[in-house]
């Protein structure tokens, strides 16, 4: 009797060391970066803090700082405001967001800082009030040593959902590379071309692609979309000038308008 109970007390003991094992070995694979609480107020003003409620950005005086790095960029605007425009920008980063107007609740983006720099976030509906944050030059967070990709200038990261931002990082830009450029034009009367090796967009290998989008228009902007998904805006009015936003083009049906009440071009991404 006593050797049965011994074997049942290994094979339990056996069974939580591999249990233990198993959770050590997925909380070391867990993606895990800080966040930044971007908060729409009915006020149509936009505070932004650390998760312990630490402010980031200031209007006036010396600017915040927080550590470089990457972040989780979370926005919320339960209270459905529908008159702000975030606009947050600085070094690899250029996101922004109307919460489709006031109708999404929630987005989740991740970007990444640089060391030493500088960044603003303003609400393009009132451009007059400008917040700045630095990051320090050191301590950098969400990058390796957490199992993620070690931050460089020259690799950055991207936004984890296609939303209504304007964003030069890109989903897998770690490990895949740009298939080609393309140009897009936004004339001064709100019209639009779409060309790539000097032929307008009909048909695209799916992947990466560089956009470089001369807004003209006071009026109109520039945004692309996949059929059936929330639409990623390069340009906005009364933004002239030009922008450029690297783009991972899916597998599907796209379109591309200056304004969505506006003539739209449409195009196919493939597979092969």
């Amino acid at each position: 009797m006593s050797r049965c109970i011994s074997i049942a007390i290994a094979a339990v003991s056996a069974m939580a060391l591999l249990a233990a094992s198993s959770a050590l070995a997925a909380v070391g694979s867990t993606t895990d970066f800080p966040t930044l609480l971007v908060t729409f107020q009915t006020s149509k003003t936009v505070t932004v803090t650390l998760t312990d409620l630490t402010p980031v950005g200031t209007s006036s005086g010396p600017p915040t700082t927080i550590s470089p790095g990457t972040y989780n960029i979370s926005i919320d605007d339960a209270a459905f405001v529908s008159d702000v425009q975030w606009h947050l920008s600085g070094p690899g980063v250029n996101l922004v967001t109307n919460m489709s107007y006031g109708e999404e609740p929630s987005e989740s983006w991740v970007e990444t800082f640089l060391p030493s720099s500088t960044y603003t976030y303003r609400d393009d509906n009132r451009p007059g009030t400008v917040y700045t944050f630095q990051t320090t030059s050191t301590a950098l967070v969400g990058t390796q040593g957490n199992g993620q990709a070690p931050l460089t200038s020259t690799t950055p990261q991207a936004s984890s959902k296609n939303g209504k931002a304007s964003s030069t990082d890109v989903v897998g830009s770690g490990v895949a590379t740009v298939r080609g450029t393309i140009l897009g034009t936004v004339s001064s009367v709100g019209k639009l071309t779409l060309t790539s090796g000097g032929k307008t967009v009909s048909s695209l290998k799916a992947g990466l692609y560089k956009f470089t989008i001369t807004d003209q228009s006071k009026k109109a902007g520039f945004s692309v979309q996949q059929i059936k998904k929330s639409a990623l805006t390069v340009t906005t009015a009364p933004f002239t000038g030009k922008k450029t936003a690297t783009i991972n083009l899916k597998a599907g049906q796209w379109l591309a308008y200056p304004t969505f009440v506006g003539k739209k071009l449409y195009f196919i991404v493939t597979t092969h």
